[in-house]
Formats: C-alpha cells, sequence, structure tokens
C-alpha cells in the first residue's frame, strides 16, 4: 500500500514539474 503512496508523489512531482 506504500507503493501506491510513493507512485502518487512521484506522479504529484512530475506534474508539478510539467505544469510549471
Amino acid at each position: 500500500l506504500l507503493y501506491l503512496i510513493y507512485i502518487r508523489k512521484v506522479f504529484f512531482l512530475k506534474g508539478y514539474k510539467s505544469y510549471k
């Protein structure tokens, strides 16, 4: 279940970088 949070975090960071 922890890996799901990790993947979400990675996607969030990717989206944040892409957004910026």
